[in-house]
């Protein structure tokens, strides 16, 4: 169970680009840490490991959310990219993000429609439906996000 998630570190740190450098030479300075350590940390099998402050670091400096997505996972949740917050909510920005989950609920729809029209669901169908899924749920996210910019506290 807890391989998901030392591979999710390990992916994190040894894949990490940063120029010509890779890994936990390329990543370490940037999150303050000896390179070394950052390794060794990210090695299952040494009994130093990442605390959560430093996955957090690390996974705002790399933008590889492999581990949040690994220990969601291993609770049975999901993670979710939330969009950017807007400057000002305007009504014309309010209204742009409510018609653009609308128009992600009905991509999912016609996609979920033509899947299953046949009575039979193929990998790539499934991969679709999924897809749209999450953009519904994003752009969902998007307008909550925007609206509650303009709550009266």
């Amino acid at each position: 169970m807890d391989d998901l998630l030392d591979q999710a570190i390990k992916d994190t740190v040894f894949n990490y680009k940063f120029g010509d450098s890779r890994g936990a030479t390329a990543l370490a300075p940037l999150v303050n840490m000896n390179a070394g350590t950052l390794s060794n940390k990210a090695n299952p099998a040494m009994e130093q490991q990442l605390n959560l402050r430093e996955a957090v670091s690390i996974m705002r400096t790399s933008g590889d959310f492999r581990i949040l997505s690994a220990m969601a996972q291993l609770v049975r949740h999901a993670c979710v990219p939330l969009p950017q917050p807007a400057a000002a909510v305007s009504d014309m920005a309010l209204l742009e993000a409510y018609t653009q989950l609308h128009e992600n609920i009905g991509r999912h729809a016609t996609s979920f429609h033509k899947a299953i029209a046949d009575r039979h669901l193929s990998a790539p169908e499934y991969s679709q439906i999924s897809t749209d899924m999450y953009r519904v749920i994003q752009s969902g996210l998007g307008l909550l996000s925007r609206l509650e910019q303009i709550i009266d506290r």
